[in-house]
């Protein structure tokens, strides 16, 4: 579907809908902002994958446009109305990958975006969220540009004006993300965990099946009607769970004698850390378990920044994405 919007003597401006992979490619490889030129093509890829699995799932409503102006792409857009994802408790649409090049391309896109979410219903849209949201992360980088990007956090163009685009359009800024530099490897100051109260991991198929449930209704207790972005269904743990297969076997490392009397004031660390078993067990998530009942208080997701392993670097840095306690169980 083309749709001529502006003519003139000198510029054309016509906004596009497309399933072409290649166009979306092109699109991306143009618009796209990556700080290492070497993450680009998988980065490209990965998005590709998912939009192509998403635009076969009858539940999921998506649409992807793309801008020229003289046949030169000025900008890129995708849209979706996601039944799982919610804001404050309540189903709105998303816009994701927004670049444009002038405001006249990003305004045409966001209408094309913004009628497509009145024509499902609803009346509240969110973006950026970049789908698949661990690899693109939520909203637009405003400062750190100079650091090695975080896998799970948004990539942005410090030279594009999408903030002030958005803005002039009537798009409110809302909520403000923080990514933080944890560099203490213990915090001297923590409290201890209560004598109940065992730490440990998860083998996959704990993961993904058999406490499946008890991780699902955690985070609905914990998410579901009080922050602005959620995705808290089980496509979400199988979206961490694919992440944590593209870490090779190769890159588990142990050291064969680790000190855990570092953590003797929380005996619970170093009694998880005796147990873990790399083979069987995820590295990345980590639970609390009732000693005597053996039920699931509380767990924490991390992603693996997986920038440092398509980079060629040893995995070094983890996003602790996701922490969520039971209700009723926080002074634990």
């Amino acid at each position: 579907m083309v749709q001529v919007l502006e003519k003139s003597k000198f510029k054309e401006l016509i906004v596009q809908e497309t399933t072409n992979f290649q166009e979306i490619k092109d699109a991306l490889d143009e618009m796209i902002y990556i700080p290492f030129r070497q993450l680009k093509p998988n980065i490209i890829h990965q998005i590709l994958k998912y939009l192509e699995a998403k635009l076969n799932d009858n539940a999921l409503k998506i649409k992807n446009f793309v801008s020229y102006i003289n046949r030169k792409i000025t900008g890129v857009v995708s849209v979706q109305v996601n039944p799982n994802y919610t804001s404050y408790g309540r189903n709105c649409g998303t816009f994701s990958w927004l670049y444009a090049k002038d405001y006249i391309s990003c305004k045409e896109l966001m209408e094309r975006v913004e009628l497509f979410v009145k024509e499902q219903g609803l009346k509240k849209i969110r973006g950026p969220i970049n789908f698949p949201k661990h690899l693109g992360g939520i909203g637009l980088q405003i400062e750190g540009f100079d650091k090695f990007p975080m896998y799970g956090v948004a990539l942005s163009d410090s030279s594009l004006k999408i903030i002030d685009f958005l803005e002039k359009l009537g798009y409110l800024k809302e909520s403000y993300y923080s990514c933080l530099h944890i560099y203490q490897e213990f915090w001297e100051n923590a409290k201890k965990l209560d004598k109940s109260v065992r730490l440990g991991y998860l083998s996959k198929e704990e993961f993904l099946k058999d406490r499946k449930e008890e991780l699902l209704q955690i985070g609905k207790d914990a998410f579901g009607g009080i922050l602005p972005d959620t995705s808290g269904c089980e496509d979400n743990l199988r979206e961490f769970a694919d992440i944590y297969s593209k870490v090779p076997n190769s890159f588990y490392t142990v050291r064969k004698e680790i000190n855990t009397s570092f953590y003797d004031k929380v005996p619970q660390i170093s009694e998880a850390l005796e147990s873990f078993d790399p083979k069987k067990q995820l590295l990345w998530v980590g639970v609390a378990f009732d000693k005597t009942t053996d039920e699931i208080l509380g767990a924490a997701y991390a992603l693996p920044n997986l920038y440092q392993l398509w980079n060629g670097d040893p995995i070094t840095q983890v996003n602790a994405d996701t922490m969520m306690v039971k209700t009723g169980q926080s002074g634990k």
